[in-house]
C-alpha cells in the first residue's frame, strides 16, 4: 500500500510479517475482554489473520488517515489519542510507518494499562526522532549538529527510552535499526 504523496510503502518489511502477527496474537491471548485501539488500521490485514486463525471475533476500533480506508476514524491518530479516553482499550497497535514516540507520549501520559504494540521502521534511514533523540542524548542534543545524530542505534535509543517510562520488560525485536516489539503499561 502506497500512502499518498509518499513513495514508500507502509506495510514495511514483508519478512517481518510473523512476527507482527505472533506479537498481536500474544496480547490477544493475554488479555482478559481484548478491546483494540488500531491507530494505523490500513487494511487490517494483521488482525484479520489472527481473527481467521482463532476463529474469532476481534472487538477493535480503527483509526487510519487515509480515507481510502474503512476505518472507523478517518484521521491523525496522534489527535484521537489526544483528545479521547484511550483507558477504555486495553491493547493499543502503533504500527506506524516511522517512529511510534509520539504517539506513545500520550498513551503514557493518559490511564491507558494493557499492552502497547510498536513499530518502529524509518523511510529515512536510522533517523531518530527528536523526542527519542532528545531524550538519550539529553542536553547535549540541543547544542549538536543534528546530522551526526544519524546512523545511530535506534533500538538502544529506545530501549532507553522504555526504561525511563518504567517499561523494563518487552516482547519481539528491538534491534540497531528495526523495532517490533510488544510491552505491557501496568
Amino acid at each position: 500500500m502506497i500512502r499518498p504523496g509518499s513513495t514508500k510503502a507502509t506495510n514495511n518489511d514483508g519478512k517481518y510479517t510473523s512476527l507482527k502477527t505472533a506479537l498481536r496474537e500474544y496480547a490477544f491471548l493475554n488479555t482478559k475482554q481484548p478491546f483494540i485501539l488500531d491507530c494505523f488500521a490500513g487494511d487490517s490485514v494483521l488482525w484479520k489473520a489472527i481473527s481467521k486463525k482463532l476463529n474469532t471475533e476481534i472487538k477493535r476500533v480503527t483509526i487510519d488517515a487515509d480515507k481510502r480506508f474503512n476505518a472507523d476514524f478517518n484521521c491523525d491518530a496522534k489527535k484521537f489519542l489526544k483528545t479521547n479516553d484511550i483507558s477504555k482499550f486495553n491493547i493499543i497497535d502503533l504500527d506506524s510507518w516511522g517512529s511510534p514516540v509520539s504517539y506513545l507520549e500520550y498513551v503514557f501520559k493518559s490511564d491507558f494499562k494493557g499492552f502497547v504494540i510498536c513499530t518502529y521502521c524509518s523511510p529515512v534511514s536510522l533517523n531518530p526522532d527528536k523526542i527519542l533523540a532528545k531524550n538519550y542524548f539529553g542536553n547535549i542534543y540541543e547544542k549538536t549538529n543534528k546530522k551526526s545524530l544519524l546512523a545511530k542505534n535506534i533500538g538502544a535509543m529506545f530501549k532507553e527510552y522504555l526504561i525511563d517510562k518504567n517499561i523494563t520488560d518487552y516482547k519481539g525485536l528491538i534491534s540497531k535499526n528495526k523495532i517490533y516489539c510488544i510491552f505491557e503499561i501496568k
